[in-house]
């Protein structure tokens, strides 16, 4: 926000949003000076709405690696600007390259459990929502003593961060990484 024009002294700001905690701060303004507020807390109800959006995109993005499909078509809440999008191909690929094939090892299912998120924050006009999830997994390996493929069940944790840009009041997706799978 720019205020732009204002007398000179002390001032109390409060800066209100649907998507963050209010934030209110004292400043005291000369001529030619500014301030800015870029530490602002997303609220509850953003961060729980966010954490459930990323919880629901990766396990439609989870079925369909597990599947071998394509990055899905009905994936409508990414976004169509390709300097995001290619990166966002590039992670969900490797997510296919995870599961194992008819003639490779891999995971051959995996099953996420619960979701906490780890940190949650807004920069540049993004909101980044960082979780870490445990799962449930099925594990092929190639035996070289018997030439054969067995099956193994464990679980583990995983990291996915996912950034979000509200466009027109939707979540737009510009951002997907995993780790630990």
């Amino acid at each position: 926000y720019i205020i732009d024009a204002i007398f000179g002294n002390a001032h109390s700001v409060t800066i209100e949003s649907d998507y963050f905690d209010s934030y209110t701060s004292e400043i005291y303004v000369s001529s030619g000076s500014s301030d800015t507020y870029d530490d602002m807390a997303l609220n509850t109800a953003t961060k729980d709405l966010l954490v459930q959006k990323s919880k629901d995109v990766f396990g439609s993005l989870l079925s369909a690696a597990q599947s071998g499909s394509s990055f899905p078509s009905s994936a409508a809440s990414f976004t169509e600007d390709y300097s995001y999008l290619d990166d966002i191909h590039d992670s969900y690929d490797d997510l296919c390259s995870e599961f194992a094939t008819s003639s490779t090892s891999g995971y051959v299912s995996i099953t996420p459990g619960n979701f906490s998120c780890n940190n949650a924050e807004y920069g540049n006009g993004v909101f980044t929502i960082r979780s870490e999830f445990n799962y449930n997994y099925t594990h092929r390996s190639f035996s070289w003593w018997s030439s054969d493929f067995t099956d193994s069940q464990s679980s583990g944790n995983g990291y996915l961060t996912l950034s979000f840009k509200n466009v027109d009041g939707d979540w737009i997706i510009t951002g997907f990484s995993y780790s630990g799978i």
